[in-house]
């Protein structure tokens, strides 16, 4: 599981969003190790120690440059031991191989029916609840047609946090170093090297945000739910 770091990019619970027409323009991604926690000699009760190098994406786009969220290696082990195995492979007739003889097929989109909206637990008890948002929720709707509703948590307190095995005093000290963070991340410098040739593509503007009043340090949006809405509702 990924934890959001960017107090100025909504990361939905499916996936970002590129901006509606965007085609051919490039777009810049890294994973890099940085060390927002300690070293612990223990993972899950687990005598298994584990380092303090997490994998922080970071993105290059028109629109937004820089940490987006971060892998902590509480969550590579957690992989490890329940792997998700998935995928999909879409193959285009008309570019088939001639000896395959697929061309005499037609290649149709299949009629999805109406997808179930994508939402967090919502049990009173659960992490995602307690001890709960500082704001939200809030909505917004991006190009494709959904809606995303997000919710501001102080950076401890969002679920990732919560159930990756840190004490409190884990989680306060994790909470100050990222406290830190945007005076010298901010968003007019360069955390990638820039692309020689062609443009950037744009994220969906939607997932550009604004922290509210008082938020703005300390706090990042989290997606509680997605649905697909048809116009004018």
């Amino acid at each position: 599981m990924a934890s959001p770091r960017s107090p100025r990019l909504l990361f939905p619970l499916e996936g970002l969003n590129l901006k509606q027409g965007e085609c051919g323009e490039l777009f810049g991604y890294r994973y890099l190790p940085l060390p927002p926690t300690d070293p612990r000699l223990t993972t899950a009760g687990a005598e298994i120690p584990s380092g303090n190098q997490s994998r922080t994406l970071f993105l290059n786009a028109a629109s937004f440059e820089g940490p987006v969220a971060f892998f902590m290696p509480y969550f590579g082990w957690r992989a490890a031991q329940e792997p998700a195995v998935g995928g999909k492979l879409l193959l285009s007739a008309s570019g088939a191989p001639e000896n395959l003889g697929l061309k005499q097929y037609r290649l149709d989109a299949a009629k999805e029916k109406p997808q179930k909206p994508c939402t967090a637990p919502d049990d009173p008890a659960s992490c995602w609840k307690k001890p709960g948002p500082a704001a939200g929720p809030f909505q917004t709707r991006l190009g494709d047609g959904s809606v995303v509703a997000c919710s501001w948590y102080w950076f401890a307190d969002q679920i990732t946090m919560l159930t990756a095995g840190l004490t409190r005093e884990a989680r306060k000290l994790l909470q100050k170093r990222v406290e830190k963070l945007p005076r010298a991340w901010t968003k007019d410098r360069d955390y990638l090297a820039p692309h020689e040739i062609g443009t950037h593509t744009s994220l969906a503007p939607a997932l550009i945000v604004t922290p509210p009043h008082g938020l703005e340090v300390g706090y990042v949006p989290i997606a509680t739910r997605r649905e697909i809405r048809q116009r004018g509702k």
